[in-house]
């Protein structure tokens, strides 16, 4: 690996083919980085609720789906992304893990040691709130933010 060569993991919401401003803006990042040379990967859920575990290794980069129960305000349920995202880094080795926020299964880099030592970069892509809450959004949001706190108090730039 060159000097500049990185290795960089994304942990997303969703991925193509679902539509959406934070998976077209990481669609698109993901495509730039691959045709600078880099290896890149991202975890991500299915958008479909009976869409199983894929793993894919298209147009220059490598994607983990993972499976979801369901959707609860607007947050995928996926049990397993921790153990997948756990499988990525070990298999990936990135030098950076590039988050797209909001996404409650971010907040798996919170627990696991391998993703402590890594440099994060977090990309603010929109807030939970948003302009027009609904009111399961603004029960829930008090627990929300206390990991998207952490995760913020948390972030690792290393000697990036």
């Amino acid at each position: 690996m060159s000097k500049s060569t990185l290795n960089i993991l994304h942990i997303g919401k969703y991925h193509e083919p679902f539509k959406g401003g934070i998976e077209n803006f990481m669609l698109d990042l993901i495509e730039e980085q691959v045709q600078q040379g880099h290896n890149v990967s991202c975890v991500v859920h299915q958008h479909k609720k009976e869409a199983s575990y894929e793993f894919s290794s298209e147009k220059g980069y490598n994607c983990y789906r993972v499976p979801i129960l369901g959707v609860l305000a607007f947050t995928p349920i996926a049990p397993s992304f921790g153990k997948v995202l756990l499988s990525a880094i070990k298999r990936e080795r990135p030098d950076i893990i590039h988050v797209h926020m909001p996404n409650v299964s971010a907040f798996w880099c919170l627990f696991f040691t391998s993703a402590k030592r890594i440099p994060w970069i977090t990309h603010w892509h929109a807030d939970v709130l948003g302009s027009e809450p609904t009111t399961v959004i603004k029960v829930l949001y008090p627990f929300y933010r206390v990991f998207e706190k952490r995760l913020l108090k948390n972030m690792n730039l290393g000697s990036l």
